[in-house]
């Protein structure tokens, strides 16, 4: 793999079952569980969105800027699709990048992704991996920049409620997307920070509970553990990069463009799931 430390600050600127297996022979006195058809495996969305993370699940390059405004939601939207839909197999050797065959099949299956279909990328391990050859970099930040950082969006639809603080409910919300296997996409305002957008990969639970999120303007070129987190004292929501004092945000924002996207993602996935799910023998 292409690893290297790379470090950029930027500017600121979001049918169904079961069935029982064969019974173990006469002799034997143990029998196995029944399993789980796939059609009601996937049917559980923790299951279909299903992400075998490496720890390098991001882009080999950081957020730029175009005539004084950041990309972090181009940035943040490929890397979300390319988390969710992208597979790699580095058991196979990739044929010679300088052959124009070669990168025509890469772009390709970045043009799938970018079209909410799955892909597998032979011969690479990780998005890290893919994006640092120069010429799919280069390819990846056309997508990157064709990606508006205006849109038109409402809050979000929240199974969350029970806070009578709309940030304390969106950060538990958020907790129960990515609990699903989801990377949801969230946008925030702080003075340090600034307008931006971060993708939520991980919960976790020590002192306090806290977001792991992968933010566009860093790159950390090694293996992410929790490195930026979002988390909360009292009803205030603190984003605290990796090589800042944490930031209180003024805006904290899941909105409704985020809910058409998972719409988008649970279609395709599904039927990855089916697939994936019954070869590695979770159903049948």
């Amino acid at each position: 793999m292409r690893k290297y430390s790379l470090l950029v600050f930027c500017c600121f600127l979001a049918s169904c079952g079961e069935s029982l297996n064969d019974q173990l022979g006469s002799n034997s006195n143990m029998t196995t569980q029944p399993q789980q058809a796939c059609q009601s495996f996937c049917q559980q969305q923790e299951n279909r969105f299903y992400r075998a993370e490496s720890g390098y699940s991001y882009l080999s390059f950081p957020n730029f800027g175009f005539r004084g405004i950041g990309r972090c939601r181009g940035h943040a939207l490929v890397t979300q699709r390319f988390s969710l839909l992208a597979r790699y197999d580095d058991s196979v050797g990739s044929c010679p990048l300088n052959l124009q065959t070669c990168l025509g099949s890469i772009k390709r299956g970045i043009d799938s992704i970018m079209q909410y279909q799955s892909h597998t990328f032979e011969g690479f391990s990780d998005l890290y991996d893919l994006s640092s050859v120069p010429e799919i970099s280069a390819y990846l930040k056309s997508y990157v920049r064709g990606i508006s950082h205006r849109y038109s969006a409402v809050a979000a639809q929240i199974e969350v409620n029970e806070y009578k603080n709309e940030f304390m409910n969106i950060f538990y919300e958020l907790k129960r997307r990515v609990l699903l296997n989801q990377l949801p996409y969230v946008g925030v305002y702080g003075r340090i920070t600034g307008s931006h957008a971060l993708l939520v990969y991980a919960f976790k639970q020590n002192k306090r509970d806290v977001l792991c999120v992968r933010d566009p303007n860093i790159v950390l070129g090694s293996s992410e553990n929790c490195d930026h987190k979002i988390f909360h004292d009292g009803i205030d929501v603190y984003y605290q990069r990796y090589d800042r004092q944490p930031d209180r945000l003024s805006s904290f924002s899941l909105t409704s463009d985020e809910d058409v996207r998972v719409s988008r993602f649970s279609a395709v996935l599904y039927d990855q799931c089916l697939r994936e799910a019954s070869a590695r023998g979770d159903c049948k």
